[in-house]
C-alpha cells in the first residue's frame, strides 16, 4: 500500500533515467525561413521575405529546450510504495529542475508537469522517462507547442503559436516542420502559406497567400515556386512554369480589366501564351490584345524581337521583322483611319505588368464588323467573298450572343455581370458539340481542318469564332457557293441548337465548377496518356488496366458514357466504333460519366464521413471538406491515379496538385 513521504537525498540519484527532451541543434529545430527572394515581374510585395516571416525564424532559437544527461533527485514529496516513487508526486532536481504529476515503480509515467530552471514547462504524457504522447510547451514569452511529442522531440501532429499571435499548425518528424501544415505569418490570418513542408523548408505543393492579397498555389522547392504553379495578383494572373521564384518556361499570363469596351465584340484583357525566361517573355509566344488584335512570334526581353506576324483588330495583317516592340518596315497596305485610329504610327507595344489593358476603344459600331474587316476565303470562293461578308453581318447580332453565352460557361457569371469573358478552347468544342457537327466528324478532325491545336486553354477570340464557323461551312456543305454554305450552317445547325447544352461538364451550373476545378490535373493525365491520340478503345483500355471495371462499372457501362453525347460510337444497335479519337473534352466528360457508376452511394457516404474527419483539421487543407455532391467529381481525377504507382506517367508536380486535392483525412 502506498504511502506518502518527504525524501531528501542530496546528492544521491533518485531517477537514472532522465526525460528525454527535444535536443535538436538550433539550426535544425529553427522555423527560420532563408531570406528569399520570390520575384514576379514588378512585384516586389510579393517577392521577398516579409518582416512577419523574419520575426517566425527565432522560434526554435530562442525556444531551444535544454538537455538534462542525468536528474539527481534532491527532495520528493508524495506516494511511495515499495520502496519506489509510485502514485502522485512532487520532486525537485538537482539543477533547479521540478516535476510534478504521476510515478510508477520510482519512474516518471502518466500525466505531469515539468519545469526547467529557465521557466521553459512541459505539461503533458511521460511514459518510464520519457515525454511521449500528447503534451504542451510553454516558455516564459507566451510562446507555446500543444501536439504530439516523442522522445521529447515534436513527432507528429502539433501546433506552435509564437510570441505574437504567429502560429504553425500541422505535421512533425525529428522536430522540424514536415509533411502538410499551415504557417500564418500575421495575427489576422491574411498572409499564410499551407502545403507540404521538408525539414523546416516549404517543398512540394502548397498555397502561399502574401500579405498584398496575392496568392500563389503550386509546386515549390527549397522555399521558392518552382515547377507548376498558379500565381494570381489584384488585376492578373500568370499560369505555368517556375523557376526560382520567378516565371520560366511555358506559361500564360492574362492581364485583366474593369472596363468596359464599347463593343462587347473585344474581350477587356490582354494575354500572353508562349515562352518565358527568367521572368520575362522571351522565346516564341502569342500576345491577345484586349481589343481583337493578335501577335504571334518571336520575343526578347518582354518586346517583339525577330520573325512575327501581327494581325490588327481590324482583321489586316503585317508579316514580317521586329524590333524593340517595333515593326521594322511599314505594312504595304491602305490604312483605314475610320476604324483604326491608333495605328497610324504602327507602333505595337505590348503592356507592361502594371498596365491593366490597353485601349479598347473604337470607332465600330456594335452590331457591324467595319469595313476593313476581313476574312479568309478559301481561294475556290474568293469571288463569294463579298457575299461571305453580308452574310456574316446579317447574323452578327445573333452570333454574338452565342459566342457570349459559350464564353461564360463554367464562370460565375453573376459575380461580375459587367465582365466579359473570352472563350476558350474547351468552351469551343462544347459549342460544336452542342450545334451538332460532332456528328459528321470527330471534334478531333473539326480541330485539324480549322489547323488549330487540341489545347483546352487556347483562346478563341470573336474574330476567329466568326472565322471558325466560314472554315467549318466551306468543308461541310461545300465551298462551291461559299456564302449559301454560310448561309445554311447559321441557320441549320447554330441557330437552330446553340446554347442548348449537353454533356456531363457544363449542363449543370451548380456542378461545373467542382469539375473544371480539376481541369489542369485531368488535363496533365490526358497528355501522360497519348493526348491528341487518344482513342475511346485505348480509354477503355486503359480503365481495365488500372482494375477499374467491377459490377458496378462494366465496359458496356463505360461504352454507354462515350456513346450517351457521341451517338457515332455507337453508329448502330451492335455495331461500335472505339477507334474514333476523343479530344479533352470528352475525355473529361467521360471520367465524370464512369464516376457517377463507379461511385456507389455507400462510397460517396463513406468519402463524406472521410472529409469531415478532424485530423488534420480543415484548415490544415487547400481545399475545404467537401459534401456529397461533389465526391464523384474527385472520383473522376483520381480513377487514372492509381497507374502512377506502376507506371511513371504523370509529371512529378501533377502528381502532386493531384494529391492535395485528395478529401481531407
Amino acid at each position: 500500500m502506498a504511502t506518502k513521504k518527504t525524501t531528501k537525498k542530496s546528492g544521491k540519484k533518485g531517477i537514472e533515467s532522465s526525460p528525454t527532451i527535444d535536443n535538436s541543434t538550433p539550426e535544425e529545430n529553427s522555423l527560420k525561413v532563408e531570406s528569399i527572394v520570390e520575384e514576379t515581374t514588378d512585384k516586389e510585395e510579393d517577392n521577398k521575405e516579409t518582416p512577419e516571416e523574419a520575426k517566425a525564424v527565432e522560434l526554435e532559437e530562442e525556444y531551444e529546450i535544454p538537455v538534462l544527461a542525468q536528474i539527481i533527485v534532491e527532495n520528493y514529496e508524495g506516494d511511495i510504495e515499495k520502496g519506489f516513487f509510485h502514485g502522485n508526486g512532487e520532486a525537485s532536481f538537482e539543477g533547479g529542475c521540478h516535476y510534478k504529476g504521476q510515478f510508477v515503480k520510482g519512474e516518471m509515467h502518466g500525466e505531469g508537469i515539468y519545469t526547467w530552471p529557465d521557466g521553459l514547462v512541459y505539461e503533458g504524457n511521460f511514459e518510464r522517462n520519457r515525454i511521449n504522447g500528447k503534451g504542451k510547451y510553454y516558455w516564459l514569452d507566451g510562446t507555446v507547442y500543444e501536439g504530439e511529442v516523442e522522445n521529447g522531440v515534436r513527432q507528429g501532429y502539433g501546433t506552435q503559436v509564437i510570441k505574437g499571435g504567429k502560429k504553425y499548425e500541422g505535421e512533425w518528424k525529428l522536430g522540424k516542420r514536415c509533411g502538410r501544415g499551415k504557417m500564418d505569418y500575421d495575427e489576422e490570418g491574411t498572409s499564410y502559406y499551407s502545403g507540404d513542408w521538408v525539414d523546416n523548408i516549404r517543398q512540394g505543393w502548397g498555397m502561399r497567400r502574401y500579405p498584398s492579397g496575392s496568392i500563389y498555389v503550386g509546386c515549390w522547392w527549397r522555399n521558392r515556386r518552382h515547377g507548376h504553379g498558379k500565381m494570381r495578383w489584384k488585376n492578373e494572373y500568370y499560369v505555368g512554369e517556375f523557376k526560382d521564384g520567378i516565371q520560366h518556361g511555358r506559361g500564360q499570363h492574362v492581364w485583366l480589366s474593369k472596363g468596359k469596351s464599347d463593343s462587347s465584340q473585344y474581350p477587356l484583357r490582354n494575354i500572353y501564351d508562349g515562352e518565358w525566361k527568367m521572368g520575362e517573355r522571351e522565346g516564341y509566344g502569342v500576345f491577345f490584345y484586349a481589343n481583337g488584335a493578335r501577335y504571334e512570334g518571336q520575343w526578347k526581353r518582354n518586346a517583339k524581337e525577330g520573325k512575327g506576324k501581327f494581325i490588327f483588330k481590324n482583321g489586316r495583317v503585317y508579316e514580317g521583322e521586329f524590333h524593340k516592340d517595333h515593326i521594322v518596315d511599314y505594312p504595304d497596305f491602305t490604312m483605314d483611319h475610320a476604324t483604326t485610329p491608333d495605328l497610324t504610327n504602327i507602333r505595337t507595344r505590348t503592356p507592361l505588368p502594371s498596365e491593366a489593358a490597353m485601349s479598347v476603344q473604337s470607332n465600330e459600331s456594335r452590331n457591324t464588323l467595319g469595313p476593313s474587316f476581313q476574312l479568309d476565303i478559301p481561294i475556290e470562293a474568293q469571288d463569294d467573298a463579298d457575299q461571305v461578308k453580308n452574310i456574316v453581318i446579317r447574323y452578327i447580332t445573333e452570333l454574338r450572343k452565342i459566342y457570349s453565352f459559350y464564353s461564360c460557361l463554367g464562370i460565375d457569371h453573376e459575380k461580375d455581370p459587367e465582365e466579359v469573358y473570352v472563350m476558350d478552347k474547351l468552351q469551343f468544342w462544347r459549342f460544336l458539340k452542342d450545334i451538332k457537327l460532332h456528328l459528321r466528324q470527330s471534334l478531333f478532325d473539326l480541330d485539324l481542318i480549322l489547323g488549330t491545336r487540341h489545347d483546352p486553354d487556347q483562346p478563341v477570340l470573336f474574330r476567329d469564332f466568326l472565322q471558325y464557323i466560314v472554315n467549318l461551312s466551306a468543308h461541310i456543305y461545300g465551298s462551291n457557293n461559299l456564302a449559301a454554305s454560310v448561309k445554311r450552317l447559321i441557320g441549320e445547325n447554330i441557330l437552330k441548337y446553340a446554347c442548348t447544352v449537353g454533356g456531363l461538364i457544363f449542363s449543370d451550373p451548380r456542378r461545373t465548377p467542382h469539375i473544371t476545378s480539376y481541369r489542369r490535373d485531368a488535363y496533365a493525365i490526358f497528355l501522360a496518356l497519348g493526348g491528341e491520340s487518344l482513342t475511346a478503345r485505348q480509354f477503355l483500355i486503359l480503365l481495365k488496366t488500372l482494375n477499374l471495371l467491377s459490377k458496378e462499372l462494366t465496359a458496356k457501362n463505360v461504352i454507354d458514357v462515350l456513346a450517351s453525347d457521341d451517338d457515332l460510337i455507337r453508329p448502330e444497335e451492335n455495331a461500335l466504333n472505339l477507334e474514333r479519337k476523343i479530344v479533352f473534352l470528352e475525355f473529361l466528360e467521360a471520367l465524370v460519366g464512369c464516376a457517377q457508376v463507379f461511385v456507389t452511394p455507400d462510397l460517396a457516404q463513406s468519402a463524406v464521413r472521410a472529409s469531415l474527419t478532424p485530423s488534420p483539421p480543415p484548415s490544415m487543407t487547400l481545399q475545404e471538406p467537401q459534401d456529397a455532391e461533389i465526391i464523384e467529381v474527385k472520383s473522376a481525377v483520381s480513377l487514372t491515379e492509381r497507374k502512377s504507382s506502376s507506371k511513371a506517367f504523370i509529371k512529378e508536380d501533377s502528381k502532386a496538385s493531384i494529391n492535395v486535392a485528395k478529401t481531407p483525412g
